[in-house]
């Protein structure tokens, strides 16, 4: 991770905060598979396995994404250690399951690229219906219940 001191998504996060009782503890961006945070310098799997519970605002690089022909090596880096039973890494995005253009780039503490196929099976990664998601207040909770089962 590189430390930088601009804020990198200055229009969401106050809104954010203003409309609900979310308080960020910081805000950055990823610039290709480097993670860019305000005031923090970890390696990107020790910054999310070791945060308390925190809120970060963080921005993908769609650039970067596009410049890998829109494949998983260039989509939004997903660290998880399915092996750690003391940790459950969820990630939900209305793509997570788009064959062709795969935006998630799931990978484990040896930093190798994880089967998607088979963490969408294990609930570790979730396609969104958002429409669903819109009209069901549960809709979230009722997925992580469905993951720790």
């Amino acid at each position: 991770m590189q430390f930088t001191s601009e804020p990198l998504v200055p229009e969401v996060v106050p809104a954010v905060e203003k409309a609900t009782s979310l308080k960020f503890a910081g805000q950055g961006e990823f610039q290709g598979r480097t993670l860019s945070l305000i005031g923090q310098e970890d390696a990107l799997y020790d910054f999310f396995v070791g945060q308390d519970v925190q809120h970060y605002a963080i921005r993908d690089d769609y650039l970067y994404w596009k410049s890998k022909g829109f494949q998983a090596i260039g989509g939004k880096p997903f660290p998880l250690d399915t092996s750690n039973t003391n940790i459950i890494s969820i990630f939900f995005d209305d793509n997570a399951n788009d064959p062709d253009k795969p935006i998630i780039c799931p990978v484990g503490p040896d930093n190798q690229l994880e089967d998607t196929l088979q963490l969408l099976k294990t609930g570790n990664i979730v396609a969104v219906n958002p429409k669903e998601a819109i009209l069901d207040e549960d809709y979230f909770i009722n997925k992580i219940k469905a993951v720790l089962q």
